[in-house]
């Protein structure tokens, strides 16, 4: 690995990969793998100076938070 950004934003990607296979089982845990996986690209967003990435991830959050939400009412 070239760095920590770089390091952080794989474990980001294999939380996300996971997270959709999961919620394509139909399993809330897929939600909260994303919400993980996206949590890891915003510390990777700022450690790399990226605020596209950071706010995209931001706001993926967000609707990942709404998604566990709607799946346990």
């Amino acid at each position: 690995m070239e760095n920590k950004a770089d390091l952080i934003g794989w474990v980001g990607t294999g939380f996300f990969a996971a997270g959709a296979i999961l919620i394509a089982y139909h399993s809330i845990w897929g939600f909260i793998f994303n919400a993980f996986g996206n949590a890891c690209y915003v510390v990777q967003g700022i450690w790399s100076g990226l605020p596209s990435l950071y706010l995209l991830s931001c706001g993926l959050i967000v609707l990942n938070l709404f998604g566990i939400y709607k799946w346990s009412t």
